[in-house]
């Protein structure tokens, strides 16, 4: 939550990061996404960082709130 794909709001950029390169690297490797196109993996990660305060804690400290 303290990251996404710019680095808006402060927050650290994982476009930038060599750890990007990595994710690429070993999706491209796994033999179900081999064909797909790096713009296409990064749609996945925005996605997936655009959902990380839902997972775990943050969707429980909403319920509880509501509560």
């Amino acid at each position: 939550m303290k990251m996404n794909w710019r680095g808006a709001n402060g927050q650290q950029a994982f476009e930038r990061l060599a750890l990007k390169g990595i994710v690429l690297s070993a999706v491209c490797r796994n033999h179900h996404s081999t064909k797909a196109s790096d713009g296409e993996i990064e749609k996945y990660i925005k996605r997936w960082m655009q959902l990380a305060s839902d997972r775990d804690v943050g969707k429980k400290k909403r319920v509880r709130l509501r509560a």
